[in-house]
C-alpha cells in the first residue's frame, strides 16, 4: 500500500467488531470485579461462621440442633455442654 493511501473502510459485517471486542473486556473486567468482590463477602462470612462455631463448642451451656423440616425433629448437633448435662453423646 502506498504510504499517501488509507486502508479502506472495513466490511459492513465487521465494522461494529471493534466495539464489541471493547465492550466485551468492559464486561470482563467487570466480572473480575465482582469475583474479588464476591471473594472477600465470603471471606468474611467465613470468618463469621468460625466464631459462631467457637462461641456454640466452647459455652458451658448445652446446645441442641434440631432439623424442624424433618417429622421426627432428629438432633443433628449437640455441643459437649449437653452431653455433659443430659449424657447423650
Amino acid at each position: 500500500m502506498h504510504p499517501s493511501k488509507t486502508a479502506p473502510a472495513p466490511p459492513a459485517q465487521y465494522r461494529g467488531l471493534e466495539t464489541m471486542n471493547e465492550e466485551i473486556e468492559k464486561l470482563r473486567n467487570r466480572v473480575a470485579e465482582l469475583e474479588a468482590q464476591h471473594a472477600a463477602e465470603l471471606t468474611g462470612l467465613q470468618a463469621t461462621l468460625q466464631l459462631h462455631e467457637r462461641a456454640i463448642e466452647s459455652s458451658s451451656e448445652g446446645i441442641a440442633i434440631l432439623d424442624a423440616r424433618k417429622q421426627d425433629y432428629p438432633l443433628v448437633y449437640v455441643n459437649a455442654g449437653f452431653e455433659r448435662q443430659t449424657g447423650y453423646t
